[in-house]
């Protein structure tokens, strides 16, 4: 629920659980946004776009290339 919310605030903390996961288990941040970009949410896509900052280059890129497409 949390990952469609509108509040800034909201989509900050939920990028930032993101980021800080990201750190630990890239892996699991990784397929979790590659689920959540085939929403087609502006909201979820805004939290995945801020949230995959501390991930491989090569993994932004694929996941913003689904971000794109839905």
């Amino acid at each position: 629920k949390l990952k469609k919310d509108d509040n800034l605030y909201v989509k900050k903390s939920v990028a930032n659980v993101l980021r800080n996961t990201s750190r630990y288990n890239p892996n699991l941040v990784f397929e979790l946004c590659q689920k959540w970009a085939l929403l087609g949410n502006p909201n979820t896509n805004w939290i995945i776009k801020d949230g995959i900052k501390k991930l491989s280059s090569e993994q932004q890129k694929e996941i913003l290339s689904l971000v794109k497409r839905a």
